[in-house]
């Protein structure tokens, strides 16, 4: 192969050629970092503002009251603990009442809650009935049952249909 150039300028050639390619090298290198740096960016951004918010929400959380919140558990189970002990003195005597109760009732009538009254021995029934057929033979049938009272108040046969009821029945 034939040579062209002095050494010297061929040695020459090649140092800058090899000077060039490094800086192009360099450049593309430090062009694949400034964009790698600007695409993580964003995710970066977002990593502190939810590091800030997880924070606030510890603090918050840290700063709530836990006794407020055991003083209503607490009540709670003092309420249920009370409503079992009344249950548990009445509880076969309500509990055939209220048997007696839905027995009575008939297809046209539908029981939306029955409550239980320990202090004045009562039990309320609060419902909808179809007519006022259906609401009276309701009434008649519990009247024959062994409570000592039932009241089913005339106020409640002022609708015609879908007419909401209360009955009170003292036991």
């Amino acid at each position: 192969m034939l040579r062209f150039l002095i050494k010297k300028d061929a040695d020459r050639l090649k140092a800058e050629y090899r000077l060039r390619f490094a800086v192009v090298a360099s450049g593309l290198a430090c062009l694949a970092l400034l964009i790698w740096i600007v695409s993580l960016f964003p995710t970066y951004i977002l990593v502190r503002s939810e590091n800030k918010v997880v924070l606030e929400e510890i603090k918050t959380l840290e700063n709530t009251d836990v006794s407020e919140d055991s003083e209503k558990i607490n009540e709670r189970f003092d309420l249920v603990r009370q409503i079992t002990i009344i249950l548990k003195d009445d509880s076969n005597k309500v509990t055939s009442q209220i048997k007696d109760i839905v027995d009575s009732q008939n297809s046209d009538v539908s029981i939306n809650s029955i409550l239980f009254s320990s202090e004045n021995s009562s039990i309320t029934i609060n419902g909808l009935a179809n007519n006022r057929d259906a609401l009276k033979n309701f009434g008649e049938s519990l009247k024959e049952k062994s409570f000592s009272s039932v009241d089913v108040p005339f106020s409640n046969f002022a609708d015609s249909i879908d007419i909401p009821y209360t009955i009170t029945i003292n036991i």
